[in-house]
């Protein structure tokens, strides 16, 4: 299990960033969607165990309640990596990208540790809700205004902030 850690982290990790600013809406929400299994597989050791001493990733990504054991570089880069690029993907211009992104943040907040919950997730939606209209580093497919769509950011930063009430009172 080790070396699959080890073997997603340097295969997959280093090709997400061309992804993440890829033209094409539809990649950057497939790649949002996918970055909550993947960070699952990155970083918990006991998950994808075929030999009956782990739990399969669909049991992990559905039961936040489930024992995991981390991986400590796993766990750095998803904590550190894979949610720099969900906070980028949830700034993203197309509203599906951003659900998506949403979706996948709420759902990691559920399985790291508490104590990282309010250092790493919760200042995303809190920046985005002060978004600034000036900030032109988000994919767009067609020009909007600023002040809309800073104003549907500061929705997505609700919506987020609702996904996440408890996310700190795991026990991962």
């Amino acid at each position: 299990l080790f070396q699959r850690t080890k073997a997603t982290l340097s295969t997959l990790v280093p090709v997400l960033s061309s992804l993440v600013s890829d033209q094409e809406s539809v990649i950057r929400q497939h790649l949002a969607s996918q970055l909550f299994p993947l960070s699952i597989v990155s970083m918990v050791r006991n998950v994808g165990v075929t030999n009956g001493a782990g739990y399969r990733v669909s049991d992990m990504l559905e039961d936040k309640t489930l024992p995991k054991i981390y991986d400590s570089e796993g766990y750095k880069v998803v904590t550190s990596v894979l949610v720099g690029h969900l906070h980028t993907l949830v700034t993203d211009a197309d509203v599906d990208v951003r659900r998506s992104a949403s979706d996948s943040l709420a759902g990691l907040a559920f399985h790291i540790r508490r104590d990282d919950v309010g250092r790493v997730i919760l200042p995303i939606p809190l920046q985005l809700s002060q978004q600034d209209p000036t900030n032109t580093n988000r994919k767009t497919q067609q020009p909007a205004s600023e002040e809309g769509l800073t104003e549907e950011l500061r929705i997505t930063a609700a919506n987020l902030l609702a996904k996440l009430g408890g996310a700190g009172e795991n026990d991962a």
